[in-house]
């Protein structure tokens, strides 16, 4: 199993910022399809996204997806900077 950080803009109302989670795959392309599933907007209604507040106001869309070491990923997520997605 490999490690991916997958990068994402989050637009939040009339906000805007990065956010990023933690990927478990095989390959570059799993954890590619693993976080564009994770991306939605305002109008789709989809509430089961990774990102989504629930306030009909949140849309994500995927920037990158970058194989890490798991070393790296431990740490992002031991300080919270990352969650695992799967």
């Amino acid at each position: 199993m490999k490690y991916f950080l997958a990068k994402f803009t989050i637009y939040d109302g009339t906000h805007e910022h990065g956010d990023q989670f933690l990927v478990k795959a095989k390959s570059l392309n799993e954890a590619q399809k693993i976080a564009v599933k994770e991306e939605h907007d305002t109008e789709s209604g989809d509430m089961g996204t990774f990102w989504n507040h629930g306030d009909g106001l949140t849309a994500s869309k995927l920037q990158t997806v970058e194989e890490i070491e798991k070393a790296e990923a431990e740490v992002l997520n031991r300080l919270g900077l990352a969650y695992f997605a799967n």
